[in-house]
């Protein structure tokens, strides 16, 4: 009875984190379509230079506090008020340091006024959210994510809310900031009322010697939080700072568009996870091996066409979405879909280690990742602007996928993708090109038909070339129903 409860438990979490990620999704691809169209070009680049740059140092309004909190409360419960108490006044003091530092920074930069105000406010906004962090901390330390998950969705409707708000007054870039700090504010006081209808009365503890310990152990966490902040954010801010808002709008409208495929490859990885790691704890090496490159090749046969018929009929599609105003963002968009290409496999790669508890390696991979970036956005960006900012996140993301795949060779004992591999690549790749002689003869068709009888001709054929044998099938099969079977 008690594993029943147990894993009746962890499936009704996993399905409120899925159902907060979906419609957090959702929620954000309408938020920013709109946004993009309203604001244009600058006042786009302005608060997407905003978010950018609070984030970089949001790191230290966080510095891997919450990931720890979650460990430390969850091995004692009896440490939840310590924790909570002592990690909003850490955050307190922090906050109070870095919002100044951003600011300073903004100011002796040279920014606009109309800039440094909107980052004010997009500050205030990410401290907000940091305290938010605290208590959806302490909540899925306690295996509660009801909370979270409707803690997501008030957000998400009130920033779309706020939006609608905005359009209609026909307010400026400095109004529209304030719909994030609002849906941010209104998040927190759901998530306070929820903490103390559970007796968890939100106040301040200073014990000096338990900050001292605290964030010494969540310094590996706050590291880890760096790399992936700088690999993620710092094209924005460097934009901003060589090139100018309207330079930035342009670069995020494109960027915008890519991110929601990236669920993609991690509900299929999600999903394989524990088949993986189970393979690797029974020592089943063959397994473990075929488990890796049934994913890696599906995640080849979605990745390649979508690449190749977003580059294709990118301009379309930014027309579409965005208007004539963001016509200089279908070249980013062509150049940075190929992105997602590497990765879909380099989360499948880091899945490798993630199963075999070797996540160091994927933190080499995003530290080295983010330092590229970082250099390479130097020598380009002022050249190139968001061009060079698109091809460097390419070669970033390439890099990342080399040294990924040359750390699986050394894991894996027999090679790492035999020829039957490679044939299928090259069917996929065909399938592909078919696609896009299609999608360039027909380029006159309406846009939606047009994707709908492309995606048909593309696995129509990846059918008949017969890129998917019975094994995987089977094993597919075999993923879907394993809950299942293991419930009767």
């Amino acid at each position: 009875m008690e594993k029943l409860d147990t894993v009746t438990r962890i499936t009704k979490n996993i399905v409120f984190l899925l159902f907060s990620s979906v419609f957090m999704d959702i929620f954000s691809f309408i938020f920013n379509i709109y946004s993009v169209r309203y604001l244009g070009p600058k006042n786009f680049g302005i608060i997407s230079f905003s978010l950018a740059f609070t984030d970089l140092f949001g790191i230290f309004f966080d510095f891997g506090l919450n990931q720890l909190t979650i460990r430390e409360v969850a091995k004692n419960k009896k440490m939840a008020f310590k924790y909570l108490y002592n990690i909003q006044a850490i955050k307190m003091f922090i906050s109070i340091i870095v919002s100044s530092l951003i600011l300073f920074i903004a100011f002796i930069s040279g920014y606009e006024r109309q800039i440094i105000v909107v980052l004010g406010i997009i500050t205030i906004s990410s401290v907000i959210r940091a305290f938010s962090s605290t208590f959806t901390s302490i909540f899925r330390a306690f295996e509660n994510m009801k909370y979270e998950t409707i803690g997501t969705i008030i957000y998400g409707l009130s920033r779309l809310a706020g939006l609608l708000g905005i359009i209609v007054f026909r307010l400026n870039v400095v109004y529209f900031a304030f719909i994030y700090l609002l849906s941010s504010l209104v998040m927190l006081l759901y998530l306070m009322h929820i903490a103390i209808k559970n007796s968890l009365i939100p106040k301040l503890q200073i014990d000096f010697y338990f900050w001292k310990m605290t964030i010494r152990e969540a310094l590996p966490f706050a590291i880890s939080s760096v790399f992936i902040t700088i690999y993620y954010r710092i094209d924005s801010v460097m934009l901003s700072f060589m090139k100018g808002a309207t330079e930035v709008g342009i670069y995020n409208a494109a960027y915008k568009l890519i991110l929601p495929f990236n669920i993609i490859p991690s509900v299929i990885i999600g999903s394989l996870f524990p088949t993986m790691s189970q393979y690797y704890a029974n020592s089943s090496q063959d397994a473990f091996s075929k488990a890796f490159r049934y994913p890696f090749k599906y995640l080849l046969i979605i990745s390649i066409p979508i690449s190749v018929g977003i580059s294709i009929l990118a301009k379309r599609f930014i027309i579409l979405l965005y208007g004539n105003e963001y016509l200089q963002s279908y070249s980013c968009l062509q150049i940075l879909i190929w992105s997602e290409v590497l990765v879909f496999l380099n989360i499948a790669l880091a899945n490798v280690f993630n199963s075999r508890d070797k996540q160091i390696v994927v933190s080499m991979q995003t530290g080295i990742s983010a330092l590229f970036n970082l250099i390479t956005n130097a020598i380009f960006i002022p050249r190139y602007s968001f061009i060079g900012a698109s091809y460097t996140t390419v070669a970033t993301e390439l890099l990342g996928f080399l040294f990924l795949y040359f750390k699986t060779l050394r894991i894996l004992d027999d090679k790492l993708f035999p020829r039957t591999f490679i044939v299928t690549l090259v069917r996929v790749i065909a399938a592909s090109l078919l696609m896009g002689f299609f999608l360039r003869f027909f380029e006159k068709l309406n846009v939606f038909l047009l994707v709908v009888l492309s995606i048909f001709l593309y696995f129509g054929t990846i059918y008949l070339l017969k890129s998917i044998d019975k094994d995987e099938l089977n094993l597919i099969r075999k993923i879907l129903f394993r809950n299942y079977k293991g419930k009767n």
